[in-house]
């Protein structure tokens, strides 16, 4: 539960860092930095931590995690610039973003876009096994695919957020309802299903920078 409750809060912390310490029309593209860096993780400490759990033991696994951990808190003693605070805002004051009914429908917005990328991430590994008919080492090359296009997938959504924040915002959600529809078209087919699935990976990696700038966007006194 401990590290469940801090990682949240350092992953704002490092996303507010971020999109203050450039100017704002440049904060989409330091936030997919940030994001870029979260999903590398993903991509190698999530089957590193299973290999080592697999071949040696839970306590070898999570003794990995503390080391890895213990080398970002270092990392952020060294190399975080010092940033006081300018104004410092009451709890009240930071509360009465939360009157604004832009804020609520942007909070629900990412709630659903979350959700909907999130269920991904829980079924698509079974999936693949019961529909497309992948599994075993096919399974693992394919997922490890899924995480180098949400690589590319963080820098795309930083660069079009950029660009276009309006237009890249608004139709998020109808091509990421498209490609979940593809699925149903694709998914008895391995070579179409892989194409669908290089798709995910990008969305769902520009979705969460799409998220951060809506919540950002909606109430940019809170941060």
């Amino acid at each position: 539960m401990i590290p469940a409750f801090f990682h949240p809060i350092y992953c704002s912390l490092a996303l507010t860092v971020a999109a203050t310490s450039v100017s704002k029309d440049e904060a989409p593209k330091a936030v997919s930095k940030v994001m870029l860096g979260a999903t590398a993780g993903m991509v190698l400490g999530v089957p590193i931590t299973n290999y080592i759990a697999s071949e040696t033991s839970l306590e070898m696994a999570m003794l990995f995690f503390a080391i890895v951990n213990s080398m970002a808190f270092i990392a952020t003693l060294l190399f975080l610039p010092s940033m006081p605070v300018k104004e410092r805002l009451s709890y009240g004051a930071q509360l009465s973003v939360l009157k604004k009914p832009i804020t609520w429908l942007a909070i629900i917005t990412v709630v659903f876009i979350s959700s909907a990328t999130s269920s991904v991430n829980s079924y698509i590994a079974e999936y693949l096994e019961t529909i497309t008919n992948i599994s075993g080492t096919t399974l693992s090359l394919v997922l490890f695919s899924l995480g180098l296009a949400s690589l590319v997938g963080n820098l795309a959504g930083g660069k079009l957020l950029t660009k276009n924040a309006m237009k890249t915002v608004t139709s998020f959600p109808i091509i990421l309802g498209i490609a979940y529809l593809l699925s149903f078209l694709t998914g008895k087919s391995t070579g179409s299903m892989m194409i669908t699935i290089m798709l995910w990976g990008l969305l769902f990696a520009a979705g969460n920078i799409i998220s951060q700038y809506w919540i950002a966007s909606a109430a940019p006194e809170s941060s």
